[in-house]
């Protein structure tokens, strides 16, 4: 009986750590770039070769187009990146300054001109493009209030921690907050469970507010992803100094009836 007892529990020991890289990878921060590689006509290009590369990020991916010419470059980091396309008896396409975010998939569609491989067309910056790999809507900003759907409601109506907002009806307790891709929910009251005071340091926040990935789970609202800029393979430095004092406040109006000019 006790040698059942330890084997069961062993075997529950490791069924659990099995588990532990399944939930820490099950977010994630970083970006994807997808989307299929077409000749003039439309017709889908196989075994082309797709390049992302950032020379400040120190990212190099290369990939294949499958039958259908889709590609997909899964995980890179957020930032400006290269996108070199290659195939036999068409021009080298090459597409400078495409921004990936982050949390989000880049569509980036490319359509390849009949020519020697010698010829090579550049194409400054990607622009808006529609979003065809998945259903997500998503922003990269600061403020989530400016996001459609998303309003503020008062701390009577749903008290959470941090600013109480609702997004596409559903209840603030609802939203999913992330740094980096780790949870940050205050699991007692809901909301943020740490509240990022040094903006200098935030690179971005992606606000996600429907149809976003699985991987993300937890409520049906939204999903705001801080992301914390990280190093390149340059020298750079920034400073940041905030000022919580009352000095600079705006009196109340309460103040300003009894003729108070500042706090």
């Amino acid at each position: 009986m006790r040698t059942w007892f330890r084997s069961s529990c062993l075997l529950l020991g490791l069924m659990a750590l099995s588990l532990v890289p399944k939930i820490s990878a099950a977010q994630t921060s970083k970006g994807t770039i997808a989307g299929t590689v077409t000749d003039p006509a439309g017709g889908a290009i196989s075994a082309a070769t797709v390049t992302v590369q950032s020379t400040q990020l120190g990212e190099n991916r290369t990939v294949v187009t499958g039958t259908y010419g889709e590609y997909r470059v899964s995980a890179i980091l957020p930032g400006i990146y290269q996108v070199k396309v290659t195939a036999n008896g068409f021009a080298t396409i090459v597409m400078d300054n495409v921004e990936v975010g982050a949390s989000v998939e880049k569509s980036l569609d490319v359509r390849m001109e009949v020519s020697s491989a010698s010829t090579t067309v550049t194409v400054e910056g990607s622009g808006a493009t529609l979003q065809t790999e998945s259903a997500e809507l998503s922003g990269s900003i600061s403020l989530v209030l400016t996001e459609p759907g998303a309003v503020r409601v008062s701390q009577r109506d749903d008290f959470t921690n941090g600013a109480s907002f609702s997004v596409d009806g559903l209840r603030p307790r609802a939203n999913n907050f992330l740094i980096d891709g780790f949870d940050n929910n205050d699991n007692g009251i809901a909301g943020q469970a740490i509240q990022p005071v040094n903006l200098e340091a935030i690179s971005e926040v992606v606000v996600q507010t429907n149809s976003y990935a699985a991987e993300f789970g937890r409520g049906g609202a939204s999903l705001t992803n801080v992301i914390y800029s990280s190093g390149t393979n340059n020298w750079h430095g920034a400073g940041y100094w905030r000022y919580a004092g009352a000095t600079f406040n705006a009196v109340t109006p309460e103040q300003a009836r009894n003729g108070t000019t500042s706090p």
